[in-house]
């Protein structure tokens, strides 16, 4: 299972008063899993975006850009990325979901209206809380095709290191070809046989634009070494590990949505180790 660096996050951008928040935690099914689970290669849901979303250095950024914008660029990404990783058998390492911050309950979609990022790790008291009011986001789910959604066979340091490579590089993606995303949130399947009871079945990479400027400045294969290429967690180098650890560090939370007052959602982040 991948180290998980509990790091304390920088404040988020555009900090507010914290919203009112009621005790009451929705009881919603985030993006349908059982549907996705054992899906064809690339399977994604999207979102309509903002078709002025273009990159001018899509090119020189990277061998390959998606070919359009907006809910088709969305689908050109994820399935490209997913594409690219595999298990040691050929098999695809997690089928990837995408849509915008939303949640699913019995009466429709429920916006995504704040962030809030808890200084104490799960199941601690906080010391303070910053809050992120997203604009744009999009939510990525990287599922695997066991049970309760992981990756098939043992949990390995290597396996969670390349997990977090695929959100990277999903989260780049989006970032530089979509410039009026602000933040990506990437939920990552439970490491085989963690209870749900523990922090660490729920676990998201927070991924703000606001944190990666410089890197979404330089090629692709530069931070993210060696680029595209097909990758499983058996080629991942001790260098291309340790740049996933740094660029993650402090990024890796327990994730729970609770309710506003004003019936929007709450995406609530505490730090989480091991």
């Amino acid at each position: 299972m991948a180290d998980i660096v509990s790091e304390q996050p920088a404040p988020l951008a555009r900090p507010k008063p914290e919203p009112s928040v009621s005790r009451h935690k929705f009881a919603v099914a985030y993006l349908a899993l059982a549907a996705i689970v054992g899906a064809a290669v690339g399977l994604v849901v999207v979102f309509a975006s903002d078709d002025s979303g273009t990159s001018t250095k899509g090119q020189a950024w990277s061998s390959w850009s998606p070919s359009t914008t907006g809910t088709l660029g969305v689908r050109e990404i994820a399935r490209h990325v997913s594409s690219q990783y595999h298990l040691e058998n050929g098999a695809l390492f997690t089928a990837v979901v995408a849509g915008p911050m939303q949640i699913e309950s019995s009466a429709g979609p429920v916006r995504v209206s704040a962030i809030l990022v808890r200084s104490g790790k799960a199941g601690v008291r906080e010391e303070r809380i910053d809050v992120a009011f997203p604009v744009s986001g999009v939510f990525y789910q990287l599922a695997g095709t066991a049970q309760n959604r992981s990756i098939p066979g043992q949990a390995t340091l290597a396996r969670g290191q390349l997990v977090r490579r695929e959100a990277l590089e999903l989260a780049f993606y989006t970032l530089h070809s979509m410039p009026q995303t602000d933040y990506v949130v990437a939920f990552m399947p439970p490491p085989t046989g963690v209870s749900q009871q523990s922090p660490l079945f729920n676990r998201a990479l927070l991924l703000p634009r606001a944190g990666f400027r410089p890197e979404l400045q330089r090629p692709l294969k530069d931070v993210l070494p060696p680029g595209e290429v097909k990758i499983t967690p058996s080629t991942l180098t001790s260098r291309q590990a340790n740049g996933i650890e740094a660029l993650t560090a402090g990024r890796v939370f327990h994730w729970d949505f609770q309710q506003a007052a004003d019936q929007s959602a709450l995406l609530v982040l505490s730090p989480v180790t091991g």
